[in-house]
């Protein structure tokens, strides 16, 4: 069955869009979890048990955008942690899904700061460079 023939597909595409509720359904299905087409989110299958896990569905059931879906999400990721980038990037109002992290939101507008962001930046563009290092000790 299509994925948009789920009754919690609607719900879902409203929040995160068409081609990721897309996505994430098949992933449901293709795992084997038992998903029902007669339901709503809430009820449709069993979060847990899904690839995503609970509380990425209980976000999108809430009406909030997961932010592990976020481009700016592996970056941070990277810094701080799966646990710590959901539980800092949750904090940040009106931020743009389709951006990287430097141009995702307003640094300065969040509880964290601007020296906060600026420094989970810089270290992820550390963290993911490539650096070649010769036999002599220096960068190539």
């Amino acid at each position: 069955m299509k994925t948009k023939n789920y009754k919690c597909f609607r719900g879902i595409a409203n929040v995160i869009g068409k081609k990721a509720a897309k996505c994430e359904l098949k992933a449901v299905v293709h795992s084997g979890v038992d998903i029902s087409r007669d339901y709503k989110l809430h009820a449709a299958f069993d979060w847990g048990r899904s690839p995503q896990g609970f509380n990425f569905w209980e976000n999108i059931d809430d009406g909030i955008y997961p932010a592990e879906l976020l481009k700016c999400f592996s970056e941070v990721e990277t810094v701080l942690g799966t646990v710590e980038a959901v539980r800092h990037l949750s904090k940040v109002e009106e931020l743009l899904t389709e951006e990287s992290l430097i141009a995702s939101f307003c640094w300065s507008g969040t509880p964290q700061g601007y020296d906060f962001w600026r420094s989970v930046h810089n270290i992820a563009i550390i963290l993911t460079s490539e650096v070649t290092v010769d036999t002599q000790g220096k960068n190539a």
